[in-house]
């Protein structure tokens, strides 16, 4: 069996985890709610996983999720934060922060009663909203997710994925990329 045959039997066998969902009105608390911590590749490297390289966030009790680069968080290096606040049922990152780069204005992915198809406009960007089929990342194949691609916004510029109940999947950015290896 493959290494993606693996992860998808893994996925599908994990309780509380849905991979699968139907399209409508975005909802933030469907896809932030319940989101303590994850773990992703930083590249679009497809050979063996090196646990050492790995990201791991962990939200704390304010909200933030700290990203550090190592097998453990608590032992490993800080890279990063993202903070996921949702206003009403709007689905915002609040603040985020990477490296040098970062900022603490809010970036609408989705408004309150947002469909897929739908601009977003903030500031002087703006960010589209679409339903995705069959996400992959290295973690497994969600059946449905959304997507956010962002132009102009306070975060980075590029499309950020969000699966029901698991939260920031996958994102490829200017700054930053991102494929969940695991939810927790």
């Amino acid at each position: 069996m493959t290494r993606a045959g693996v992860a998808l039997l893994f996925a599908a066998g994990c309780d509380g985890i849905p991979l699968g969902g139907a399209g409508g009105v975005v909802s933030a608390s469907d896809y932030l709610e319940g989101v303590e911590s994850a773990t992703w590749r930083d590249n679009e490297d497809t050979g063996d996983l090196d646990d050492t390289t790995v990201l791991r966030g962990v939200v704390d009790d304010e909200g933030v999720m700290e990203v550090r680069r190592g097998k453990r968080f608590v032992e490993g290096e800080a890279v990063g934060s993202f903070t996921f606040s949702p206003e009403g049922e709007d689905l915002v990152l609040a603040a985020w922060s990477w490296g040098s780069d970062g900022s603490d204005k809010p970036t609408y992915f989705s408004r309150d009663g947002s469909l897929p198809g739908e601009e977003v406009k903030q500031d002087e960007g703006s960010c589209l909203l679409e339903s995705t089929e069959a996400l992959e990342t290295y973690f497994g194949t969600f059946d449905f997710a959304i997507s956010s691609t962002c132009e102009g916004a306070p975060a980075p510029d590029g499309v950020y994925w969000f699966a029901p109940g698991v939260g920031l999947v996958k994102a490829d950015t200017t700054v930053f990329f991102l494929d969940l290896v695991a939810p927790h």
